[in-house]
């Protein structure tokens, strides 16, 4: 009897043996036929809303500003920009390049603490308001500056 069991052992284990092989195989087989493919990163474009074709040319561009969102309100329009420059050279920039250019510049503001500028210009009809502040990330860190055109400027306080 003692071999009879061992022998009954022996077929029952190589059984399992045979039986986990052929588990094992169409597992492999599952496993390979509903594995997906690798999908590609996809590519996001960022699309930058251009300048309205109506945007008068005679506002300057702050050199190095980078457009990053148009508006347009039942008021008029908005373009933002950014930049790594500080408010202040901004302001400088736009101050000296509208003078030259004779615009009459009203309630110039710059507060270089705040890191905010703020020029409200006319050129005969034409108006626009400039509104330069600090960009600051996530964490805080200063990444330069958002300049921000409105055209026709808005009135800025009293009657």
């Amino acid at each position: 009897m003692p071999l009879r069991r061992f022998r009954v052992l022996i077929l029952v284990l190589a059984a399992l043996f045979v039986l986990g092989l052929a588990t094992g195989c169409d597992s492999t087989r599952v496993k390979t036929a509903t594995r997906k493919p690798k999908e590609a990163i996809p590519v996001i474009k960022a699309e930058v809303t251009p300048v309205p074709a109506d945007w008068p040319k005679e506002i300057p561009t702050y050199p190095s500003a980078e457009l990053v969102e148009t508006s347009i309100t039942p008021t008029g329009k908005i373009l933002t920009y950014k930049t790594k420059d500080p408010a202040y050279k901004i302001f400088e920039w736009y101050y000296d390049t509208l003078e030259a250019a004779k615009w009459t510049m009203k309630g110039p503001t710059l507060d270089v603490a705040q890191n905010l500028a703020i020029i409200k210009s006319e050129l005969g009809s034409l108006s626009f308001l400039l509104d330069t502040r600090l960009r600051k990330n996530d964490k805080g860190e200063s990444e330069g500056s958002t300049i921000t055109l409105i055209t026709p400027a808005p009135k800025l306080g009293g009657p």
